[in-house]
């Protein structure tokens, strides 16, 4: 009785102090951060969110280091070196437009180009010693960073120079060990400093009152205050311009299932996340949608069930860096507030992911999240040495993105060299778009969805819309109307058979300006089913590795729409193996790699709503 007495009073003191370091409830958030209750109804499960078809990438050859490399871009973007920084690492723009740059060899750089040439004037040395610098940001005027040591500073700058004269250290962080990076951001609005502190190693919970989270503060250090738990290193961050709401990216865990394991090269996934304030976010004891760390299974069920999940999942072991709302006019409207990504690569994959620049977009709530390349050829295959790793991405005052590579030691700018771009303002023509908010049915057999669009505007009495099977890469033109009420039912099915996202655009022909829907999902209706269903459909490879052919095994307890296909490590499409609607029972999709290079590729079936993934290795 003696030894029950102990052990339960134990186990309610373990109890007691876990939820003072992982509050239960979590609801005292930034304003649009609703994510909490969505995030509560998710079952635990792992899976990646679809990589959408990237846009259509043009190949192109750049001249880095006296090297020339070809990378990979979208269709009128063009990208060039601005300055030449070595271990450069964080970035931001001025108040007067000036990019600033931080260096691992303990500088800090101004790069003014006051005469628009895509080049600085001169580079400026504005501080120096150190250490390994990586935050930057400026408020009201005032240039801050952050460094290895755990320290954030503040500068004061001479008169006629940027040069700084003086720092105070306005914040003592801590900096034993582990992730040191400490990058930051200001929400001016709120008039509060934002911060990430790694943690102290893989799923090392020593200090982990202190460490693995987000830090705010008021401008002078005081204030401060745990934000949000659980988060290992959450590098990227930025503010929503649509919500006010913070999102982060975070680099995952390492070998949790066994160095070297198929199961440790794909898990866990990277994770971008919508902070809410009191959050946590589950590490070391969780990742993805609160599913248990096999390290760490001394944790109770319903305490785990309390932490928040991601808005989106992407390649293991990626290392995602900088993150950034795009807020610019001179890009394509599809881009405005998307959020473009830098990922570092790996250094314990095999085969390596890939160092890559992504473009992410989703909803201002974090539903609906889909990711797709935007820049990639860093790593050309999977045994190359890579010659590039993307680290911050900003927005400079001419809206050209600026992005920092501390392996070749530059900075690049990505600008739009295509059509110049026209958008009409929301509140002159508003697409009433309540009913792309949500997965929408089509009828598979016959392969048409009437897709009603309704829509209001001020001084224009004529529009003509367009329907986006790839995101926005390609537009179809789909009718016109000159009479109010202004709807109009698409037939778009007929045009794309088989598209999985949709976008919708609405024109003013005699201004040619233009308003563009939300991206939403089409879900054929034969693939809807219940949570049983669902559970119940088993995909399995016959062979793995495989030399000339393999197949794929699936057992349906529905009649569904099947798409099976076949992507190399770096996500491209290599080949669409099968796109039909299945009946119940057992089905086979071959694969024929005979004439497929050796190499590992991924093998994606989706069954309706549901996607899945297998690694496929190759053999001759």
């Amino acid at each position: 009785m003696i030894r029950t007495t102990l052990l339960v009073t134990l186990l309610t003191c373990l109890v007691t102090l876990l939820n003072s370091l992982f509050p239960i409830c979590c609801y005292a958030q930034l304003d649009g951060c609703s994510l909490s209750a969505w995030v509560m109804q998710q079952k635990p499960h792992s899976t990646r969110t679809i990589e959408a078809p990237p846009p259509i990438l043009r190949d192109t050859v750049i001249l880095v280091g006296g090297s020339s490399h070809k990378i990979s871009i979208p269709a009128g973007f063009t990208m060039s070196i601005f300055a030449k920084i070595g271990s450069c690492r964080g970035l931001v723009c001025s108040p007067d437009g000036v990019i600033y740059a931080t260096s691992y060899n303990g500088l800090v750089y101004a790069l003014p180009d006051h005469n628009h040439t895509g080049t600085p004037d001169s580079t400026i040395i504005v501080a120096q010693g150190l250490g390994r610098p990586h935050g930057i940001g400026f408020y009201n005027g005032d240039l801050y960073v952050s460094n290895d040591s755990g320290a954030l500073y503040k500068f004061s700058t001479g008169l006629n120079s940027r040069v700084t004269t003086g720092r105070t250290r306005i914040a003592k962080i801590p900096s034993l060990g582990g992730h040191f990076s400490r990058n930051f951001l200001f929400d001016t609005v709120r008039q509060k400093i934002y911060l990430q502190i790694g943690s102290n190693g893989n799923t090392d919970t020593t200090d982990i009152a202190h460490r693995a989270q987000i830090v705010e503060m008021n401008p002078n250090g005081t204030g401060y205050r745990t934000f949000a738990r659980g988060l290992r290193n959450a590098v990227g961050m930025d503010i929503d311009p649509r919500t006010g709401a913070l999102w982060v990216n975070n680099n995952g865990m390492d070998n949790l299932f066994g160095m070297g394991t198929v199961g440790t090269a794909n898990n866990p996934s990277e994770c971008v996340y919508l902070v809410c304030d009191g959050a946590n976010y589950g590490w070391p004891w969780t990742y993805g949608f609160q599913i248990r760390n096999p390290l760490m299974m001394n944790l109770d069920t319903s305490i785990i069930r309390t932490f928040d999940g991601p808005v989106a999942e992407v390649l293991a072991h990626e290392a995602p860096l900088g993150l950034h709302f795009y807020r610019g006019n001179t890009f394509p409207a599809m881009y405005h507030n998307a959020i473009f990504q830098c990922y570092h690569g790996s250094w314990d994959r095999t085969p390596p992911a890939p160092p890559r620049i992504t473009v992410m977009w989703a909803d201002s709530d974090g539903h609906n999240a889909r990711v797709t390349d935007f820049l990639n050829g860093f790593q050309p295959d999977s045994t190359s040495q890579r010659w590039s790793r993307p680290v911050s991405i900003i927005e400079g005052a001419d809206s050209a993105l600026y992005w920092s590579d501390d392996a070749a030691g530059y900075v690049y700018r990505i600008r739009w060299t295509g059509p110049v771009q026209h958008t009409v303002p929301e509140t002159t023509l508003v697409i009433d778009n309540s009913n792309l908010s949500k997965p929408l049915p089509f009828n598979a057999p016959t392969g048409n969805l009437d897709l009603r669009v309704i829509w209001t505007s001020t001084n224009i009495d004529s529009v003509i819309v367009y329907f986006s099977g790839d995101s926005g890469v390609t537009w179809t033109r789909m009718g016109s109307t000159t009479k109010p009420p202004f709807q109009l039912s698409l037939h778009i099915f007929e045009i794309t058979p088989l598209t999985y996202w949709g976008r919708v655009k609405i024109v003013d022909p005699k201004s040619g300006l233009a308003s563009i829907s939300s991206v939403f999902r089409l879900v054929p209706t034969d693939a809807v089913a219940t949570a049983n269903q669902i559970s119940q459909i088993s995909f399995a490879l016959t062979s793995n590795p495989a030399r000339d052919q393999t197949a794929a095994t699936i057992l349906l307890p529905i009649r569904t729409i099947v798409r099976g296909e076949l992507f190399d490590v770096l996500g491209n499409r290599v080949e669409t193996l099968t796109t039909e609607t299945m009946d119940v029972g057992e089905h086979t999709i071959k694969v024929n790699i005979a004439s497929l290079p050796a190499g590992s590729y991924i093998l994606r079936v989706t069954v309706g709503d549901q996607v899945m993934s297998k690694l496929l290795v190759v053999e001759h």
